[in-house]
């Protein structure tokens, strides 16, 4: 159901609402094997994908791997992020794609 409405605490199925009736509704347990069984099948097709790009586990592919339509043309990840070597963010080399952000992020704060 796409309502459009969820932010109002109004939401038809009830899962985004914080009025304790509407949330009696929801249902825990038939919605949780819902998204069980959602997620169980998603991964199940991602894993068939990775296979059938002839990969053995997901952490052999890489960013080249991965394709995205963006105004009409098909590019992949390395052309679209500039690629990190590991640990580049720790030292001094961060670039500048990346600095601004990385030097404003903070452990401390979301």
């Amino acid at each position: 159901i796409q309502s459009k409405s969820c932010n109002t605490n109004k939401c038809p199925t009830g899962i985004a609402t914080q009025d304790p009736a509407r949330a009696k509704a929801v249902g825990l347990e038939d919605k949780s094997q819902r998204v069980y069984n959602f997620h169980r099948t998603t991964m199940k097709a991602f894993l068939e994908l990775v296979g059938a790009m002839g990969y053995r586990d997901p952490s052999e592919l890489r960013p080249s791997d991965i394709h995205v339509r963006l105004q009409g043309n098909l590019r992949n990840y390395n052309e679209i992020y500039t690629p990190l070597k590991e640990g580049q963010l720790l030292g001094e080399d961060i670039p500048q794609t990346y600095r601004n952000d990385w030097l404003a992020a903070s452990a401390a704060a979301f």
